[in-house]
């Protein structure tokens, strides 16, 4: 039952959302790197999510509000990152 999951909560009020970083066979090492250092600005957590996501099939970027990982979620997918929302 949906309700028992979020115990009755609206979307907007859960805070536990995943923003899902997706292995895909579209861009380069180097690209998602790239598109990650500049939503984060941090070396090291590009390169570990990038791996992560290389070897496991997909990596945690950020999680919170929906709304919090929705606009980050645009902004990836405007670099042509793959991603997903999940709760």
């Amino acid at each position: 039952n949906k309700e028992n999951i979020n115990d009755g909560k609206s979307i907007s009020e859960i805070e536990n959302w995943l923003l899902l970083l997706e292995n895909d066979n579209v861009n380069s090492q180097l690209d998602v790197v790239l598109a990650l250092y500049d939503f984060t600005g941090m070396n090291s957590f590009s390169i570990s999510t990038m791996l992560q996501a290389h070897i496991y099939g997909n990596s945690v970027i950020r999680s919170g509000s929906y709304s919090t990982v929705n606009r980050f979620q645009k902004f990836l997918n405007s670099r042509n990152l793959t991603t997903s929302i999940i709760l």
